[in-house]
């Protein structure tokens, strides 16, 4: 590896703890250095992170990076002080704790039988797609917020404005060129919230565990307005269907016939003139003219219910505010109402 691959490897590892990654991520992460092991979780609070492993060697931006390197690993913390990224260096011994509880060493000796990197592409996926791009390091701001940038030259002002453009996407391998050929491999996994660089012989140096990007809900179907009740209108004293329906009711027993779930209910009401019993027959006899109707037309008797209101629930005011007859009003209330619903199992 030439010299100049070695010095960009340089910068990203010291510029570990100026990563100031979006927020939480894969699960856990086991951190294991001589005889000691701890484990470390995204969201762990600064104290419970001091309490647990102790103070930092190399407290570092701010005092936003606790570097321990017993360990070689780099913890960031984010504006509420809790753990954001973990940044696992090249000789970093530890693993990583995925949802489902299992543990995927991240030690160099895990891959010492096959390639480094079908290693990572079995434990976590091979990538869906491949992509090259130029790679510049933002060397500006090395002491403050560095981090590897995407065809942005160093010294662009926009560069200090808009850190990161970084390589994300989900299970995307991306070839990063300086010059005549690839000098080093970033594998992202964002759903999983892992990402992975790689020397240019495909070699890992660096694992940066961090919050995975948000699961897309799917957007809720919007809910189904219920189908309007058909109305047929009746004349005065009269159960008889008239033309203007017939087509309207035809079209209902074909719905019906076409659905074999729904089922239907036929309400029939009456205007108040005559007595209430009366009115309660009238409409009754209503409501199984409509049925007579399209049991005619193949709807079976048992997908059908027929129920009488007589006067009790108008449609519309049977008289005027001044107690005058409202004919208007009452060719409303002569009516049989078709409900379509599914049918009980």
């Amino acid at each position: 590896m030439n010299s100049k691959t070695l010095s960009m490897i340089a910068v990203v590892i010291a510029a570990a703890c100026c990563f100031s990654g979006s927020a939480l991520a894969v699960d856990s992460v086991i951190l294991r250095g001589g005889e000691m092991a701890f484990q470390v979780s995204l969201g762990m609070s600064e104290q419970e992170l001091v309490r647990e492993i102790g103070a930092p060697d190399i407290l570092k931006n701010n005092g936003t990076c606790y570097q321990y390197r017993l360990f070689d690993a780099s913890i960031m913390l984010d504006d509420e002080r809790r753990v954001e990224e973990i940044y696992a260096g090249r000789n970093f011994a530890g693993a990583v704790i995925r949802d489902d509880g299992s543990e995927v060493s991240l030690a160099a000796d895990a891959w010492a039988q096959e390639p480094p990197i079908e290693y990572i592409f079995r434990e976590f996926g091979e990538p869906i797609e491949v992509l090259r791009r130029a790679y510049a390091p933002s060397t500006d701001l090395a002491g403050a917020v560095t981090r590897e940038t995407e065809d942005v030259p160093s010294s662009a002002p926009e560069a200090a404005k808009e850190l990161p453009a970084e390589y994300r996407g989900d299970r995307v391998l991306y070839q990063l060129y300086n010059g005549p050929g690839v000098i080093k491999y970033k594998y992202v996994l964002d759903k999983s919230g892992i990402a992975f660089w790689l020397d240019a012989d495909k070699t890992p140096y660096a694992t940066v565990i961090y919050r995975p990007a948000p699961v897309e809900q799917p957007a809720a179907a919007p809910a189904e307005e219920p189908e309007p009740p058909l109305i047929v209108y009746f004349d005065f004293d009269r159960d008889v269907i008239k033309t203007d329906y017939v087509g309207l009711l035809e079209a209902q027993a074909q719905r019906l016939q076409d659905n074999a779930d729904l089922c239907a209910v036929i309400e029939g009401h009456a205007d108040e003139k005559g007595t209430g019993p009366y009115n309660d027959e009238l409409s009754m006899r209503r409501a199984r003219t409509v049925i007579d109707f399209l049991s005619t037309r193949g709807v079976s008797a048992e997908r059908m219910t027929a129920a009488a209101f007589g006067e009790r629930v108008p449609a519309a005011a049977n008289r005027t505010p001044d107690g005058r007859d409202n004919p208007e009003g009452r060719a409303l209330n002569r009516r049989v109402l078709i409900t379509t619903i599914e049918c009980k199992q």
